[in-house]
């Protein structure tokens, strides 16, 4: 097979051989698909973004449970890149040694220098403030990837249950409850740290993502901001510092 040539846009990118979804299932928070999408692409034995690219537009529709919604999906995450199907559609490139092979990759991805593409709706942020001493030695990029889907799973919890406070004639109590569950006691060995602030990328439920006012997005995730998320990112962190 003949090889790309120097100044194509893949030619020794390392964003080529970011994988569908991590080594545990979980969606890669560099390239960051819904859990449906990722899992049709597993399905179908799509497991790298470079076979993404060598893709025809028509391959790609027919990855079975896609469907356009989520073909859509995968040609904006594409092309917040200036990637697309079709890139060299004669070749299927399927495992990591056949695309550092034909794209010349001679680097690995590091948490370092991946970059952090963007989804297809703009990103809510919390901005997480923890322990210097837990995370130090660790980048941003590194934190995020751990404690990513537990933010996730709370943020999108949060923001149902605020829809339904919402639509029960502004009763605050059941928001605030929630928000009480998740929230740790600011305990005297916690106050005197040293905090680092992160801003941890969160999407709204799907079902909501488009009728929700982003107002009240952004309301929901600065109320998990700061410290009340940090109680509930023990394991997370942990599996952090026995890498």
């Amino acid at each position: 097979m003949e090889k790309l040539k120097s100044g194509h846009i893949c030619y020794n990118n390392p964003l080529m051989l970011e994988p569908i979804a991590l080594e545990d299932g979980r969606p890669n928070p560099n390239f960051r698909l819904s859990v449906r999408t990722k899992n049709c692409l597993l399905a179908d034995h799509v497991l790298y973004v470079a076979t993404l690219t060598s893709l025809t537009n028509r391959q790609l529709l027919n990855v079975s449970g896609l469907g356009k919604s989520g073909y859509h999906e995968v040609i904006d995450l594409l092309s917040s890149h200036a990637l697309k199907p079709e890139m060299f559609p004669s070749v299927r490139l399927n495992t990591e040694d056949e695309i550092r092979d034909f794209c010349s990759i001679n680097i690995k991805p590091t948490p370092q220098s991946k970059p952090v593409l963007k989804q297809s709706w703009p990103y809510i942020e919390i901005k997480l403030s923890l322990p210097i001493d837990e995370i130090n030695g660790f980048t941003d990029e590194e934190v995020i990837a751990v404690v990513q889907p537990d933010c996730q799973k709370h943020f999108e919890r949060a923001v149902k249950v605020k829809a339904l406070e919402e639509l029960s004639a502004g009763n605050q109590e059941l928001y605030q409850m929630y928000i009480d569950q998740i929230s740790m006691q600011m305990s005297d060995w916690c106050s005197g740290d040293k905090l680092r602030e992160i801003a941890v990328p969160v999407a709204p439920p799907e079902c909501l993502s488009v009728t929700f006012k982003q107002a009240v997005l952004n309301e929901v995730a600065k109320d998990l901001g700061g410290l009340v998320l940090y109680s509930s990112l023990g394991a997370s962190l942990d599996s952090l510092n026995v890498r």
